[in-house]
């Protein structure tokens, strides 16, 4: 949308072209020559500049909020792939305990010690941690695979995480809403927007004026 909006500011930079008339009757005088210029008044060329201006700024807003967007998903996309990784951590860890209950009561039970019957609840805790584990892995392809689609890369490429979700401290309320009245490019887009409205307002007023025309001719046999 650049290249648009600098050829709208080309476009509005220009002048009302001049006239030139040449006619030609049976009668006398019989031919004449009228050149006629146009002048616009009441700042028309200017508020058309300031319009296309005004579409220019509101241009660069918008890529600012979708370069914001696709940083927020990268950056939230990171984070999952992290948090996924700590689900498999998890599960995996469960998983151990779950073994070890498993091998205790079997031991147990073939000691006497326990009824079958323990063990056997046991391994079904071992299934059940299975399950988990295996979830939180597709979950984390899952996580991975949309990362590299927003880094543009194959879905299944290798990733080296460098942070983990105690990286760094949550700002305050108060920090976090100060940061946003100053950094928020949708707002910052919405205030751009505003004012490419106002321009277009103050164009169509300075429409409303009559344009002059200065001209001369001359008529000759």
């Amino acid at each position: 949308q650049r290249p648009v909006g600098a050829a709208a500011v080309g476009v509005a930079r220009e002048r009302p072209n001049p006239e030139l008339t040449f006619e030609a009757t049976r009668e006398t005088p019989k031919q004449s020559v009228m050149f006629s210029l146009p002048i616009e008044i009441g700042g028309k060329r200017d508020r058309r500049i300031n319009l296309a201006d005004a579409g220019i700024a509101a241009i660069n807003a918008e890529i600012d909020r979708v370069v914001a967007e696709v940083q927020n998903q990268v950056r939230r996309a990171y984070f999952g792939v992290v948090a996924a990784n700590r689900r498999i951590q998890f599960a995996t860890d469960a998983r151990a305990l779950a073994v070890k209950a498993r091998d205790t009561a079997v031991a147990r039970a073939n000691a006497g010690e326990v009824a079958q019957q323990e063990a056997i609840q046991t391994n079904l805790g071992v299934f059940g941690a299975d399950q988990d584990l295996s979830a939180a892995r597709g979950d984390a392809a899952a996580a991975r695979a949309e990362l590299n689609v927003l880094l543009a890369q194959p879905a299944d490429a290798p990733l080296t995480l460098t942070e983990d979700l105690t990286a760094r401290p949550l700002p305050t309320l108060k920090g976090a809403l100060a940061q946003v009245t100053q950094s928020n490019v949708a707002l910052a887009l919405f205030d751009r927007r505003i004012a490419e409205q106002t321009a277009r307002r103050d164009l169509a007023r300075a429409l409303r004026k009559p344009d002059l025309t200065a001209g001369g001719g001359i008529s000759y046999l």
